[in-house]
């Protein structure tokens, strides 16, 4: 009588790890464009506040560039212009509260 062929088991691939989290610098590129787009009166183009640094501070959960969470990074080209200009209020109440 042969005995049934057990199939080897393979343990997976360990998970790569993910990119390294880049800490927060508060530029003063930001933080100008921040004082400039909350001084303003309401405008019909809300400027984008992303600096091209696209890479998430995992401890404060926001882009170490722009300082836009990843829900508000997602909805800024579908948002109205009220939100855009709400997110610039957070982005403001973040370069407040990191100094």
């Amino acid at each position: 009588m042969t005995q049934p062929t057990v199939a080897p088991t393979f343990a997976p691939a360990p998970a790569p790890d993910p990119s390294p989290s880049v800490p927060t610098v508060i530029t003063p590129a930001l933080v100008a464009a921040c004082a400039e787009v909350l001084g303003a009166s309401a405008q019909a183009l809300v400027p984008s506040p992303c600096i091209s640094v696209c890479r998430m501070d995992r401890e404060r959960g926001w882009c170490a560039g722009c300082l836009r969470t990843l829900e508000e990074l997602r909805e800024w080209g579908r948002a109205d212009s009220a939100r855009k200009y709400a997110v610039w209020g957070l982005i403001a109440q973040r370069i407040d509260n990191f100094r």
